[in-house]
């Protein structure tokens, strides 16, 4: 498992655990450096996106968003930033 929010304190890369895990990853928590809304932080979270595609990961990932939003304003929001991201369109900040 990686998680965002941990490899921003604890790693020098977003992207080179998710290369070292390869293919053996089983889950991915998404959470931005703020806690907030994904965008809304400095995580370079296309990178992530990327690195993943890059490894062919097809599993589940779950976005933690514990400041500033509602479940119910955060999973839609979450949801359409990530979406965003992973087409190549410029994602504004928090969805």
């Amino acid at each position: 498992m990686v998680d965002t929010i941990h490899m921003n304190v604890e790693e020098c890369s977003l992207v080179d655990p998710i290369l070292e895990c390869g293919p053996s990853l089983r889950h991915v928590h998404l959470c931005e450096s703020n806690g907030s809304l994904l965008g809304t932080g400095h995580l370079d979270f296309a990178a992530v996106l990327r690195a993943l595609d890059r490894i062919g990961y097809d599993r589940f990932a779950s976005v933690k968003v514990y400041r500033g939003a509602s479940l119910e304003n955060a999973a839609p929001r979450s949801l359409r930033y990530l979406r965003r991201l992973h087409a190549g369109t410029p994602a504004p900040g928090g969805g």
